[in-house]
């Protein structure tokens, strides 16, 4: 029972540990798969938006070329900049720009860089300083071109969009016109509709209080950082332009998790759980369909009690046919051992085994009789106690049972013996020690059996003493 126990109880162990290390090892290789899952998916969306968020930027720029279109080919606009008529200039833009559309301000210079006109919507001091960008310094070199890009200002973002006044079958330009467009809450939320994600300009660089960027000559955008939260992703875009210089604000667009990508940690999480769950549902099925009643099936063949005490049904197939040929076997011994016994039982003849020291293990009982005691108390007590012989000639019992017990001799003798309980009787008998070796109760062991069969009897007032009346 103790090792059968210690089996069980190692088996559980053993179950629950490799449980442990499953569910661990499958929610860690589910947890680096979610991981380098979420990287490539992170580093894959960041790559294909990187263009369409430089083409969003760009259409925002080609959106001012459409709004000053009619200004750069107007002969009216063209004259007024080369006369420098700052009256019609303000009544033509201001009607149709300032006041129309969503325009922030407007420059107007000369073929020398000179400012011709100007004018925003946004505060004049701010204003002012985006100017001073794009008019030269006195007696410095001027060349009107047709350049792009955006003025970052104290925290604020313009785009701006520079084009020559070039009117209509004109011999060449009279001027230059710069349009500014701010990027307001409301442009980007155009931009993230566009986009179909969250868009937002942020300042990477707050000590550039005022630079300009000229997208002019082209721009590269790349990956600058990827950002994880528990809510969403933030990729954050920076714009190089091909002298290396960085502007000092980046696109970031921001993308939700919720519908994209689960909880890497739930899931892997969930995983170990479940594959623990599972190998324990297992393991109780295991347990209660095969190894509890693999046990009793064990418990009963290794005590005989069981078989007495209950019987076993709803066994696994080939558990309950060896329960069945054990229970057989069992009963088969059983009326074996019975018939044995009774067999014993009814025999006249005095049987009585003893163990190595003499005493006494089991009669029959014939014995009991012959000796006149009860069976309990005779047992454990030294054969030689009872039992004498009367004949000078012959040896004693403790001879024969040495012989029987240590050298294992089969020993025959015929004489005349003496009981304890029945002094005045002398008995001729046949006796028999045979070595055995049987269990029986007590945990003693058998290790002789005596047969004594009596011939005849006379009785004898001398007692266990011999006397020549018996001789």
């Amino acid at each position: 029972m103790k090792i059968r126990s210690s089996l069980d109880v190692t088996i559980r162990w053993v179950i629950y540990s490799v449980a442990v290390v499953v569910a661990f090892v499958a929610g860690a290789t589910a947890l680096m798969a979610l991981n380098g899952e979420r990287e490539y998916w992170k580093n894959q969306i960041a790559e294909n938006y990187k263009y369409q968020v430089l083409g969003l930027v760009k259409d925002e720029f080609f959106k001012i070329n459409e709004q000053s279109e009619f200004l750069r080919t107007s002969n009216t606009v063209y004259s007024y900049t080369k006369y420098r008529n700052l009256y019609g200039l303000s009544r033509v833009i201001e009607s149709r720009h300032l006041e129309q559309n969503d325009i922030t301000g407007v420059l107007v210079q000369d073929v020398g860089g000179r400012e011709v006109y100007s004018n925003s919507k946004t505060a004049n001091n701010l204003f002012k300083s985006m100017v001073d960008m794009f008019v030269p310094v006195m007696d410095s070199p001027y060349e009107m071109s047709r350049d792009h890009g955006f003025i970052f200002v104290d925290g604020r973002v313009f785009l701006y969009s520079s084009y020559e006044l070039s009117g209509v079958n004109r011999d060449g330009p009279s001027g230059q016109l710069t349009m500014f467009k701010e990027v307001t809450s409301h442009h980007v939320s155009k931009i993230s509709q566009k986009l179909g994600r969250r868009f937002d300009i942020q300042y990477t660089s707050a000590s550039r209080r005022l630079m300009r960027v000229s997208y002019s000559s082209g721009v590269e955008i790349s990956v600058h950082d990827i950002v994880a939260t528990t809510r969403d992703i933030k990729i954050e875009y920076r714009a190089i332009l091909p002298s290396g210089v960085v502007q000092p604000a980046s696109f970031v667009v921001y993308f939700p998790l919720e519908k994209q990508i689960s909880d890497h940690w739930i899931v892997a999480v969930s995983v170990c759980l479940f594959i623990f769950a599972t190998i324990l549902v297992a393991w109780v099925m295991i347990r209660q369909f095969v190894m509890i009643p693999a046990s009793k099936v064990a418990e009963m063949i290794t005590d005989e009690s069981g078989f007495k005490n209950e019987e076993l049904t709803n066994l696994p197939t080939e558990l309950d046919e060896i329960y069945k040929r054990f229970r057989l076997l069992y009963d088969n011994i059983e009326r074996q051992n019975r018939f044995s016994e009774q067999l014993v039982d009814a025999i006249g003849d005095v049987i009585i085994t003893v163990n190595i020291d003499g005493e006494i293990e089991y009669l029959n009982p014939a014995a009991c009789e012959w000796l006149g005691f009860e069976e309990k108390k005779l047992l454990g007590e030294p054969i030689e106690m009872y039992i004498t012989t009367r004949d000078k000639q012959h040896e004693t019992f403790s001879s024969w049972l040495y012989k029987t017990n240590i050298m294992g001799h089969r020993v025959e003798r015929t004489l005349r013996l003496n009981v304890l309980g029945r002094k005045n009787v002398c008995y001729s008998c046949d006796i028999i020690c045979q070595p055995v070796d049987l269990n029986k109760a007590g945990g003693s062991e058998s290790t002789s059996v005596v047969v004594i069969r009596i011939n005849s009897t006379k009785r004898c007032n001398r007692g266990m003493k011999a006397c020549k009346l018996c001789d």
